[in-house]
């Protein structure tokens, strides 16, 4: 396997992730190391060679790498004010500057400050020949920085199998943060955005570069019955509506995606199938703290598992397309896909309602089950078996335990009949004899939002 350590004299690494300037970005994603090896080719005496061009283009197609790091502190930046230094923002400050701080700008310094030995390691798991790893090793030698030019490194370029477990693996299921990541291009686009100009012209968006999942390996996972559905969420913006009325909001979400795929929408999507699985549409909401309002602030989409690829690659287009949906009120709500980062409300976080890599055992309804099939003998043993009945339906084992109950354990949700429908519902407490990760929903409205679970606070 293909290794690059990287060593930090200072133990700090100077860099701000994608979507926070305060925030420190900590492990360094692999784009950030490769444009540092980038700069150092370009800075070589006699620059950039056909043969360094040749390495980092093998680099920058190989699969996102594994990485070893020490944990860090990672407090965010404080505000701070320094002086305009360019012409162009030196006037436009003049304009609206603030009395107390005339032609300052508000900037920030994130670092994170490694707590255990200052190296990090990134593992690819293809290799490269041998002529690319010298000249790789080469360019690594001649790295200076990681991020800003406070990030001194010393890196090395080899060969080496891991002998413990990584901190971070590539994880598209269920990441718990995000990283960017080369693709084909990258090295070609960093050296057209550099032709461009200098420090007065802002730079695109990088198209050579994606945003790969990552999650934490645990040294010591139990056995985890894995998710069976993939977790998308929205923020939604311009809405003001409650969790005790989820499937009318999922309808309008599923309308306008079937708005965008058009007459080839895949089954999965209007679900005229009953054979094959379908989406679920969930509006997110606020509940489960002690402020909880119940307002729906987010949306989520599951992805059954199992999709033709040309039926996952048209959703995936569709979905990119989906800024805003009308809602039955005739209110027009704005979707802003979730990045996980330290800013996100807990209630938008995957790990919120799909229990991370570790699962949990013990779920609570947030929106009531309508059972699949009503006892016609309404005790509490009947409406226990029904809804385990209703779990098995939708794919789920059997839990060890249900407590049938009229009100859900989380502060917010709304009570069992505050969600209309003509059928009986119930809030369920449940606990399986398997740690499984979400998310969890059934009963006959678990496609539009009614049923969804949420692992218990002590458990997630």
């Amino acid at each position: 396997m293909l290794q690059l350590e990287l060593a930090f004299p200072l133990a700090r690494c100077f860099a701000a992730t994608h979507d926070d300037p305060a925030h420190p970005e900590w492990p360094p994603s692999p784009s950030r190391v490769f444009s540092a090896l980038v700069a150092a080719a370009h800075c070589r005496l006699g620059g950039i060679d056909g043969d360094s061009v040749a390495a980092l283009q093998t680099l920058e197609t190989l699969p996102s790498p594994m990485i070893f790091c020490p944990e860090a502190d990672v407090s965010p930046s404080p505000k701070r004010y320094v002086p305009v230094n360019d012409i162009d923002s030196f006037f436009d400050k003049r304009k609206s500057s603030h009395p107390a701080r005339p032609l300052h700008a508000e900037r920030y310094f994130p670092a994170a400050f490694m707590l255990g030995e200052p190296i990090v390691r990134y593992v690819w798991s293809e290799d490269v020949n041998d002529a690319e790893l010298r000249q790789l090793d080469k360019l690594a030698a001649s790295m200076t920085h990681v991020g800003t030019s406070h990030s001194m490194v010393v890196g090395r370029f080899s060969r080496a199998e891991p002998t413990s477990t990584p901190d971070w693996i590539p994880d598209e299921s269920q990441p718990e943060r995000f990283l960017r990541v080369t693709r084909a291009g990258r090295l070609d686009e960093l050296d057209r955005t550099h032709a461009q100009g200098g420090s007065m012209l802002r730079r695109p968006l990088p198209q050579a570069e994606h945003l790969q999942g990552y999650s934490a390996r645990h040294p010591t996972l139990p056995e985890v019955r894995p998710a069976s559905h993939r977790w998308l969420a929205w923020r939604l913006r311009g809405a003001s509506w409650g969790i005790d009325t989820p499937e009318p909001l999922a309808r309008s979400v599923r309308r306008a995606l079937l708005a965008l795929l058009g007459n080839n929408a895949p089954v999965a999507a209007h679900g005229h199938d009953h054979t094959c699985s379908h989406l679920a549409f969930l509006p997110i909401s606020d509940v489960g703290h002690p402020h909880a309002t119940g307002h729906v602030i987010g949306f989520a989409i599951a992805l059954p598992g199992g999709l033709a690829p040309e039926d996952d690659s048209a959703l995936m287009a569709a979905l990119a397309m989906l800024h805003s949906v009308i809602l039955p009120d005739r209110q027009v709500a704005r979707l802003e896909p979730v990045l996980v980062s330290a800013r996100l409300p807990k209630a938008l976080h995957p790990s919120t309602w799909c229990a991370g890599r570790t699962g949990a055992t013990t779920w609570s309804t947030v929106t009531p089950v309508i059972l699949d099939r009503t006892p016609k003998r309404k005790t509490p043993e009947a409406i226990a078996s029904a809804i385990t009945q209703s779990l098995v339906n939708a794919g789920y084992p059997a839990p060890v335990e249900v407590t049938v109950r009229h009100t859900s354990d989380f502060q917010g949700a709304p009570r069992a009949l505050d969600v209309p429908s003509p059928y009986p519902r119930y809030h369920a407490r449940v606990r399986f004899a398997q740690a499984l990760c979400g998310p969890v929903i059934a009963g006959r409205g678990r496609h539009f939002g009614i049923g969804l679970f949420r692992p218990l606070p002590q458990e997630n």
